[in-house]
């Protein structure tokens, strides 16, 4: 966000001079538990893979 501090959302200590290639980020980490089995997934499901087939046909 420009106008942060570091132009970053995060509270960051050092300044990242470089933001045209990778670097490390500490605030981010993947969801690594995926809940499928929650109310309304069989619909999306079946939704996805409706539209996914669609794709070939």
């Amino acid at each position: 966000m420009p106008g942060s501090h570091y132009d970053c959302h995060e509270t960051v200590d050092e300044l990242v001079g470089d933001k045209e290639h990778s670097n490390f980020c500490g605030f981010f980490s993947p969801k690594r538990n995926f809940d499928s089995k929650g109310p309304g997934n069989d619909e999306k499901k079946s939704k996805a893979v409706d539209a996914f087939n669609a794709l070939f046909s």
